[in-house]
């Protein structure tokens, strides 16, 4: 009977190297850079090596992706200077401050010139509308109508009226033969020449 209890039970397998190598060493790297590593060349599976990436990705998470940096390298700073996690901590919240409110001068000067603008633009208009009215009243309705549009259109109708008219008088123009290449100097070199005599 103890037979068949044991038969029942699994058994455990023999590991293989990598296995209890990777047992010894926490998983500290996502596959998928762990993969590219092995793929440059790089044991992952030595533990200095993995270390030195940690730390690597540590100090690059540190420089450049977050405002404050990790807490193991607050705690070392912490460990050597009593006092400077908490000073780090309070400059970055300084420089944050500072940050926003650089933001948010840039941004209500760009709302104030952008409503100025709106006002200028505005009068603009009406002015000319105004001058178009008086033209239409007391000289020409055509001129009237051309200050009316550039006075509402602004610069892009005017430039648009410009080659409209332009291009009204002329008509349909025939197509032209493509221009002929200069002929290189020399083109005949290798042929006898002739003498003028």
């Amino acid at each position: 009977m103890s037979n068949q209890s044991d038969e029942a039970s699994p058994q455990p397998k023999p590991e293989s190297s990598k296995e209890a190598d990777s047992k010894q060493v926490p998983e500290v790297l996502p596959p998928a850079l762990e993969g590219a590593l092995e793929t440059a060349g790089v044991d992952v599976s030595n533990p200095q090596v993995t270390k030195a990436i940690q730390v690597s990705a540590s100090f690059f998470v540190a420089r450049g992706s977050l405002p404050i940096m990790p807490p193991e390298i607050l705690a070392q700073y912490e460990q050597e200077f009593p006092g400077l996690g908490y000073k780090l901590v309070e400059w970055t919240a300084q420089q944050s401050n500072h940050r926003q409110s650089l933001e948010k001068q840039r941004t209500d000067g760009s709302e104030k010139r952008m409503e100025r603008g709106q006002f200028i633009a505005g009068g603009v208009a009406l002015w000319g509308l105004t001058i178009a009215g008086l033209v239409a009243i007391f000289g020409n309705a055509w001129a009237a109508g051309i200050i009316a549009i550039v006075a509402i259109g602004g610069p892009t109708s005017a430039i648009w009226l410009a080659s409209t008219m332009n291009d009204k008088g002329k008509g349909p123009q025939p197509p032209t033969a493509p221009p002929v290449p200069p002929k290189p100097p020399f083109a005949n070199s290798g042929a006898p020449r002739q003498s003028s005599t």
